[in-house]
């Protein structure tokens, strides 16, 4: 089945077959030029070559032949969503190459030539193939990079919570049972002895959020909790924007199921980070 063209391109007064050499502008479709009305018959195998160099002509203005047509019934709609998402995955290399700031050679041609169908086709398995491997490594590095994050808070925590225990002298008053309760077990003199346990709940949390954080558990728990903060000095990154993040560490000492889940809801609330400290000094160490 041939395709049909309608078109009007500028035509030349002189009616003598003359050769025009290619020039930076070959026309113009101003109203004043003179224009003529053609109709190419085209087979599908080289109507793609042929509009391709009338379009590079630039003197060539294309008609609709079928208006009424609504956009996703045309033939050329699939091949116009292939170049949009081309069009994407190009866009989202560029923007890895832009964020790890390697140079990109610029392209000094003026005007690039339509690609043939060929082309085209190996140009989009190219890049969805780069695509794919980018978002790969892309996503092991932000993993690596959160695990490192997690790490790194761990790492200090467990040092703040360290010469914290270690300048109040609280590890003298560890015993085998609150090392398996997760608490401290103080014993009173006399003949009645009396054990309170003391819950460590521990982690890290943002700066800026701390202020509000300690008033809103002094408010929930009315004054029966006991918090410490220590910023933390070593440079932290945010594994998704490489942003520098500020964060402290806190050591909130309790007493009571009822504290626990209340201070476990708070901590969720101001999305700090809880990992588990140990009540032994030797396993702080390790």
């Amino acid at each position: 089945m041939d395709t049909e063209l309608s078109t009007f391109g500028a035509i030349e007064p002189d009616i003598k077959e003359q050769v025009v050499p290619p020039s930076p502008i070959m026309g113009t479709l101003f109203k004043s030029e003179l224009m003529s009305k053609c109709q190419f018959f085209l087979p599908p195998e080289a109507a793609y070559n042929c509009i391709a160099e009338l379009g590079e002509l630039g003197s060539v203005q294309f008609v609709d032949l079928n208006p009424d047509t609504s956009s996703f019934q045309r033939q050329f709609v699939g091949d116009v969503k292939r170049c949009e998402e081309i069009e994407r995955k190009l866009r989202y290399i560029e923007s890895e190459i832009v964020k790890e700031k390697i140079e990109i050679a610029e392209d000094t041609a003026n005007a690039t030539p339509a690609p043939a169908p060929r082309e085209v086709t190996d140009l989009e398995t190219n890049v969805t193939t780069i695509e794919e491997n980018l978002k790969e490594v892309s996503d092991n590095f932000v993993s690596l990079m959160k695990n490192q994050l997690e790490l790194t808070e761990i790492k200090n925590m467990l040092g703040k919570a360290e010469m914290f225990l270690s300048a109040n002298q609280l590890n003298g008053m560890e015993t085998p049972e609150a090392a398996s309760n997760l608490g401290f077990e103080v014993m009173e003199k006399g003949d009645e002895q009396t054990s309170m346990q003391l819950n460590i709940c521990a982690g890290v949390i943002d700066r800026i959020r701390v202020v509000a954080f300690e008033k809103m558990l002094w408010r929930v728990s009315k004054g029966n909790v006991y918090i410490k903060f220590a910023d933390i000095e070593e440079e932290i990154r945010d594994p998704q924007s490489g942003d520098d993040l500020f964060k402290s560490v806190f050591i909130i000492f309790y007493q009571g199921e009822a504290l626990k889940s209340r201070v476990k809801k708070i901590c969720e609330g101001f999305h700090a980070s809880v990992y588990p400290c140990p009540d032994n000094a030797v396993d702080r160490r390790d």
